[in-house]
């Protein structure tokens, strides 16, 4: 797998950018994703969508829970799945030593700035797939 890739996927809202994103992430053969973006899609459209691809049955979110650290917890020791977070949970870690195998921001903008937390995660994370 390549490293170090991007694309930036734009289109009107509803026009399936989510389905376009898990279906490179199905075709690049990644078996650990990450996928930022804003809590209301989590379930609904990227769980969903992720399913239905057949990509994976459950979507792990990575939050401040018990059950949110576990699955933190297996993305940094490389276990295969999707996980999904917030950008504001996403800017508050430390990606240096985590490498999933692609990152999926959806809503870039949230990302800020270039000198902004969030931007500088990202690049932390060095040659990944985003």
């Amino acid at each position: 797998m390549a490293t170090g890739v991007g694309s930036l996927i734009t289109s009107a809202p509803g026009a399936g950018k989510t389905l376009v994103g898990v279906e490179i992430a199905k075709r690049l053969g990644a078996k650990t994703i990450l996928v930022v973006a804003p809590q209301g899609t989590h379930k609904g459209a990227w769980g969903r969508t992720f399913a239905r691809q057949g990509v994976a049955d459950q979507v792990h979110t990575l939050i401040g829970t018990v059950k949110g650290r576990k699955a933190f917890s297996n993305l940094k020791w490389g276990f295969p799945g999707v996980y999904i977070t917030t950008p504001q949970w996403f800017a508050r870690q430390k990606w240096s030593k985590i490498k999933p195998d692609m990152v999926i921001f959806d809503e870039i903008h949230l990302a800020g700035a270039y000198a902004t937390q969030t931007r500088k995660k990202l690049h932390q994370m060095g040659d990944v797939k985003f």
